[in-house]
């Protein structure tokens, strides 16, 4: 019997679904051995920018829901890695990153650049500007394909 995938190996969507999802497996095996959880480091790399958000704010910019967010920033909270900031014109109190995540997110940061480098030299370097463009091209497409089709804002 022929699985549905047997047939799409030889093609170059099967090579991309194969390659997505090898990716993800991969960035799953990286966020096991990091200090940080998912969650926090998404926070953090919103966050880092300096500009003090409130959680509708946060919730925006992440596509996620007012509740997820709220448990999120609340655990964020609990692990010193993020405060609240004075409250602002319209009394909300805007999170920042304290000097605890910033130190966190900085040595996770640091620590997936050099999987990422290591990567990328697995491209030579005369394909490598194009390589990129490629995957930016790629991502964009595929993200916009899934818009296309999504019953919801934020899937």
């Amino acid at each position: 019997m022929t699985r549905v995938t047997d047939d799409l190996r030889d093609t170059p969507e099967g090579v991309a679904i194969i390659s997505i999802s090898r990716l993800e497996r991969a960035q799953r095996a990286a966020e096991d051995v990091s200090e940080m959880r998912v969650a926090d480091r998404r926070l953090l790399w919103l966050l880092s920018d300096g500009v003090p958000r409130t959680m509708r704010e946060v919730a925006d910019a992440l596509g996620l829901e007012q509740s997820t967010v709220n448990r999120q920033v609340n655990a964020a909270l609990d692990l010193g890695l993020l405060a609240r900031a004075d409250p602002d014109e319209h009394h909300a109190r805007p999170l920042v990153v304290t000097e605890a995540g910033q130190s966190l997110f900085s040595r996770s940061f640091d620590r997936h650049m050099g999987y990422v480098e290591r990567a990328l030299a697995a491209v030579p370097d005369v394909r490598r500007a194009a390589f990129l463009d490629d995957l930016v091209a790629f991502v964009d497409a595929y993200e916009g394909a899934i818009d296309e089709t999504s019953p919801a804002p934020g899937r």
